[in-house]
């Protein structure tokens, strides 16, 4: 099997090999799941906590700080800006 063409069936042969050559490396390898796991379920929690304090802070803004903060956000006058720095060259005149 080459592990360029089905990374995922060649990573999981692999892991399996692994997991069956040694109990140890089982109870090990278990453990290490569950701790990750358990990690990505707090970081979830802890994200989904963050964007629901997010979204709360957002929807009580002004309509206008709303439109500022968006503004600011999106660059939209760093793009004005750049767009009004543009200039015709002259390479491709025929002078």
């Amino acid at each position: 099997m080459s592990a360029s063409r089905d990374a995922r069936s060649y990573w999981a042969g692999i892991n399996r090999t692994l997991l069956c050559s040694d109990a140890a490396v089982n109870r090990l390898w278990c453990a290490e799941m569950t701790a990750a796991e358990e990690a990505l379920s707090i970081t979830k929690a802890e994200a989904l906590t963050y964007l629901a304090a997010e979204r709360k802070r957002i929807g009580g803004l002004s309509r206008e700080e709303a439109i500022s903060r968006l503004l600011a956000s999106s660059n939209v006058d760093g793009r004005i800006a750049r767009v009004g720095k543009l200039r015709s060259s002259s390479l491709l005149t025929a002078a």
